[in-house]
């Protein structure tokens, strides 16, 4: 007999903090052995650090990494 395995997509998001995502995704894999995970990790990362190491270490579940880049915010208040 065949049994079907849950599917769940999860979005994180991190700013500067690879460490922190590492942990997250290890408790995450542990507690859901069940579940077929797909992660995407959206990060913004100064030049000093780096996700790459991040999402290389984790084959399974596949993560798939999106950098941010800068954002420009606009003035709400218009100059008269």
């Amino acid at each position: 007999m065949d049994i079907l395995k849950k599917k769940l997509s999860i979005i994180v998001f991190s700013k500067d903090r690879p460490l922190q995502m590492q942990a997250y995704l290890e408790s995450l894999a542990f507690f859901t052995k069940s579940v077929a995970l797909n992660i995407t990790v959206i990060y913004k990362s100064n030049p000093e650090i780096s996700y790459q190491g991040l999402i290389d270490h984790f084959k399974d579940p596949k993560i798939t990494g999106r950098r941010t880049g800068k954002t420009k915010r606009k003035s709400a208040h218009k100059k008269q």
